[in-house]
């Protein structure tokens, strides 16, 4: 009984957002566009 607990309010404080660690996705925090800049 005390895990369920535990759990919603572990989650509650956890973000929502969809994290991307693909460097070429342009929304994610590690895309580098120096090595994916189309104008070169």
């Amino acid at each position: 009984m005390i895990l369920p607990l535990v759990f919603g309010w572990v989650m509650k404080t956890a973000s929502i957002e969809s994290v991307s660690l693909d460097p070429e996705n342009k929304d994610s925090k590690h895309y580098i566009p120096s090595l994916y800049d189309q104008n070169k």
